[in-house]
């Protein structure tokens, strides 16, 4: 190997797409060792109950409505060289000497105290929805006590983790995104010693609980010590005053689209236990996580974009940001496409050789949420590109299309169960969304474009 060969060498290895490659394979890995042992021990009623209970957690999640998505671009946008950002659309002033820390500094002070609130509101919608569960549910009758304390752990767990999520969010901002996939590594690595350690305890469900909360705290504690060291200290008096009406505009619709995003894909599992048992949703809920697991693998390439995608547009070199795209996000669907042929052909072996008390999908439901999950990854893409010029063209199309999917579960689960869950979204997107938002993204890409830019390739 020569010199030349091992410098390229060194640098792929270093780069933020080979960290982020690697956060999500040892997410991968650890999930199936520790999944394993959890599948052979835990009843399948169990495994059920804790993806129910992901769902809820993640469904509260979305009380802050896309502000952490918001901020990571403002973050982009200051480090960019912005002055002002307006509430939407990217008119703005660009100062001379590099990064606007009097804007980042105001930044933070406004997110602290607006997570503040989310992380309350957390903990109220998680209660509800869990009540209402119980209450409405097919696996409601089954829950007990020490389950539902359980549930009360994982939702003050949940509820502190949001007081602090931005930290994170304003690191990939900053366009630090390798130092976020090594913190996000180690938030992993805690994980899944923790839910092993517990599993081993006899704790259950609480060990796959505390592995969860661990996994959101240890990233958002570093994230926070290197943001402060990299703004550095900015005195009150100079730091730029940022209200969040300033980003709810932009942020508002950021958040209905996660919303609609989130109804239509991961909250499918939740509609399963509507309409099967909990051994079916187990099943149901084991595979859509390694499909969204290959998704966050795939999304890589482009993901990883997204901060330097946000100061190219400040900047207005889009055709740097189209020949990016042209090249990054059909290396995101092959790889999608490649792994989710692997995983199709090998899970059903997998999980016999482990002897899982938890079985896959059959082999034509397994691909048709693979599928799903692979056209949510080419929309997903086109749909981040649009919220980097700080516009949200698409929610329409994303409202209608969750709306549709609520609309056609409720016939269709009842009379076809997975199949017609699966059914429900592919047609509610097919009508608009799954057209609309990729031929949008590049008809504002392309016309924006056309005109000189400024030379440097992306």
């Amino acid at each position: 190997m020569n010199a030349s060969t091992t410098v390229a060498f060194r640098k792929i290895l270093g780069s933020a797409v080979a960290w982020g490659f690697a956060f999500t394979a040892i997410r991968g890995l650890g999930f199936l060792l520790v999944m394993a042992y959890a599948l052979r021990t835990l009843p399948s009623s169990d495994i059920g109950v804790w993806y129910v209970m992901l769902n809820i957690a993640g469904l509260a999640m979305i009380v802050e409505f896309g502000f952490a998505a918001t901020i990571s671009r403002h973050a982009s946008y200051y480090s960019g060289g912005a002055t002002d950002v307006p509430r939407q659309g990217l008119s703005v002033t660009l100062a001379e000497g590099g990064p606007n820390r009097a804007a980042l500094a105001g930044l933070l002070q406004m997110a602290r105290r607006l997570y503040l609130v989310f992380g309350i509101a957390v903990g109220i919608v998680m209660l509800v929805v869990w009540a209402c569960w119980i209450r409405f549910g097919n696996g409601g009758a089954g829950v007990t006590h020490v389950t539902t304390l359980r549930f009360l752990l994982l939702a003050a767990g949940s509820t502190f983790n949001m007081t602090g999520m931005f930290w994170t969010a304003v690191l990939f901002g900053l366009n630090r995104v390798r130092f976020h996939n090594q913190i996000q590594i180690a938030g992993l690595v805690v994980d899944y010693l923790a839910v092993l350690g517990g599993l081993l305890a006899g704790w259950g469900i609480t060990a796959l609980i505390i592995g969860q909360l661990l996994v959101a705290f240890i990233p958002r504690m570093a994230a926070r010590r290197h943001v402060l060291a990299l703004i550095g200290p900015v005195p009150a008096d100079a730091r730029v005053t940022i209200a969040w009406r300033d980003l709810w505009p932009t942020t508002w619709r950021s958040g209905a689209v996660t919303l609609c995003s989130y109804i239509y894909l991961q909250g499918t599992t939740f509609m399963c236990s509507l309409f099967t048992d909990l051994r079916t949703t187990a099943s149901y809920g084991l595979i859509l996580q390694m499909a969204l697991m290959l998704h966050s693998l795939s999304a890589m390439w482009v993901w990883v974009k997204h901060p330097q995608i946000g100061a190219l547009r400040v900047q207005s070199r889009l055709p740097d940001v189209v020949r990016l795209l042209c090249r990054r996000i059909p290396l995101s669907m092959a790889t999608f496409v490649a792994g989710a042929t692997v995983l199709i052909l090998l899970a059903p072996l997998l999980l016999g050789w482990l002897k899982s008390n938890t079985s896959p999908l059959p082999n034509l439901q397994m691909a048709a949420l693979f599928s799903l999950v692979g056209l949510d990854l080419f929309l997903g893409h086109h749909s981040a590109i649009l919220q980097t010029g700080n516009e949200v063209p698409q929610l329409p199309a994303f409202a209608a299309s969750a709306v549709l999917t609520i609309l056609f579960a409720w016939p269709l689960g009842r009379l076809f169960h997975v199949w017609g869950v699966l059914a429900a979204p592919f047609a509610a997107q097919l009508v608009w969304s799954y057209w609309w938002t990729p031929w949008h993204c590049w008809k504002q890409l392309l016309r924006s474009a056309a005109g000189p830019a400024p030379r440097g390739a992306a």
